[in-house]
């Protein structure tokens, strides 16, 4: 009987708190929920009605800043523009003789007024054709990565058609929810390590937003964190667990 009171006393007194490796599990109270999201995102739309001749990047592939994404069938607004820049040419040559009547005082001041009037105008035909023409390709507004591609090729498009649906991914925002007594030592700029669940690494990153309101109800507050993904290992939506440092 003393024997067993004994073992009862000595398992009652093994901490509880200690895992296979001796390690205060305790610690992992401090580990905070973190998921990741892209810094940046857009939904391109087609500017012009046409056809879609030519998708350059599709599902998940990635994406240098400027370079072509979508391209539309330019035929018409060529030639719209071709159009536009013969009767400038025109209206240019028409005011040079009336300016040379005019000095000869062949031809009045009001006729000089509106030879110069279609000038102005065809030159605003002329900017309008080649913006038409510059549009028929969508071009990348920052460097990452196709999330969704929204239309096919040989597909006839509206102007304000969603076409490219893109992400940046060379930087994400691991966002993070912490308890409200640590506002206080929560501050801009200031480094995060967070183990990312995916692929068992752990990644730095900088706080670079602090919500300006906390939730009552759950006693928290939001915080971004700007993590770097130059080697593209990450991506948005995974998981991970940031350990707040006393």
């Amino acid at each position: 009987i003393c024997l067993s009171i004994f073992f009862i006393i000595l398992f009652a007194s093994t901490p509880f708190c200690q895992d296979k490796e001796g390690t205060d599990t305790s610690a992992n109270k401090s580990a905070l929920s973190v998921v990741f999201y892209p810094r940046s995102e857009a939904v391109l739309s087609a500017r012009v009605d046409s056809v879609v001749t030519k998708i350059y990047k599709e599902f998940g592939q990635s994406f240098s800043a400027k370079m072509p994404l979508v391209k539309l069938d330019a035929s018409i607004y060529k030639w719209n523009l071709k159009k536009a820049e013969s009767i400038l040419l025109s209206a240019q040559k028409t005011l040079a003789v009336i300016e040379q009547l005019n000095k000869q005082s062949s031809a009045s001041v009001l006729e000089l007024e509106e030879a110069r009037k279609k000038i102005a105008e065809a030159q605003f035909d002329v900017k309008l054709a080649r913006f038409e023409v510059d549009k028929c390709t969508i071009y990348a507004p920052f460097a990452g990565r196709v999330h969704t591609v929204l239309v096919n090729k040989n597909e006839h498009v509206e102007s304000g058609t969603p076409a490219i649906y893109i992400v940046m991914d060379k930087i994400l925002f691991a966002k993070i929810l912490l308890p409200s007594n640590k506002f206080k030592t929560t501050k801009l700029n200031k480094k995060v390590s967070i183990r990312v669940n995916e692929i068992g690494k752990t990644v730095s990153g900088v706080i670079s937003h602090i919500s300006s309101a906390m939730d009552p109800a759950s006693a928290t507050f939001e915080i971004y964190a700007e993590v770097k993904n130059n080697n593209s290992e990450l991506r948005s939506g995974m998981t991970g667990q940031m350990v707040v440092q006393p």
